[in-house]
């Protein structure tokens, strides 16, 4: 996912080394590395981008970045992940992997690390669920001791339509205006509860243990 999501601009990039940052949740380049870097981006031969050596492998698991090795074109390209990168992943800057890192696994991540609340690694979810007569969002809420509420509070879970008849889209509510989640094709990030994203909240849903905080 990631390599097709890189700025166009990576093919005339006149570095061979540089970093992608995160920039509310899209990408931009930078041959300066800092810690808004998202990944470490290595330009490479065609044939030689699904090969990472022992340098390369030393240095992701020390900065705890993604690596992506790219060929002649945004097209060609593999990621590589340090070690025990999906269990220790930070909240912010992941990368969209469908059934790995989307809104779903931000949302169960989020609320495990403040609040230890455990919610299921492995629900299943198929591609576009939400066409598909599927509404996985409020048909486990209740399973998973989320209440319906009307009235938005700090970490809440916001639900929201995007382009469907049903929620396919859950964000955290962090106070202040500010919103995270992970959109469909970009990093998860924090950023302004926007009217774009209020007009498609269709409910708000608080874990009950925080009813009376």
């Amino acid at each position: 996912m990631l390599g097709h999501n890189l700025p166009k601009d990576i093919e005339t990039y006149p570095e061979n080394k540089f970093y992608a940052i995160n920039d509310a949740g899209a990408l931009k380049l930078s041959s300066e590395y800092s810690e808004d870097a998202v990944a470490i981006i290595v330009r490479k031969s065609n044939s030689d981008i699904y090969n990472i050596s022992d340098l390369e492998r030393e240095e992701i698991n020390r900065l705890k970045k993604l690596l992506v090795t790219v060929g002649s074109n945004r097209d060609r390209s593999e990621v590589f992940f340090p070690d025990r990168y999906f269990e220790n992943a930070e909240l912010v800057g992941r990368p969209f992997i469908h059934g790995i890192f989307d809104c779903y696994t931000l949302l169960r991540d989020y609320y495990k690390r403040t609040f230890n609340v455990i919610m299921p690694t492995n629900i299943q979810r198929s591609w576009e669920w939400w066409n598909q007569g599927e509404n996985l969002y409020v048909d486990n809420a209740d399973t998973y001791s989320f209440v319906q509420v009307y009235e938005i509070k700090k970490n809440d879970i916001l639900l929201m339509k995007l382009n469907s008849q049903v929620p396919n889209h859950g964000a955290i509510y962090l106070g202040d205006n500010k919103i995270l989640h992970h959109m469909t094709g970009k990093l998860s990030t924090i950023e302004e509860f926007k009217n774009s994203y209020k007009f498609r909240v269709s409910a708000i849903y608080r874990h009950k243990d925080n009813i009376n905080v």
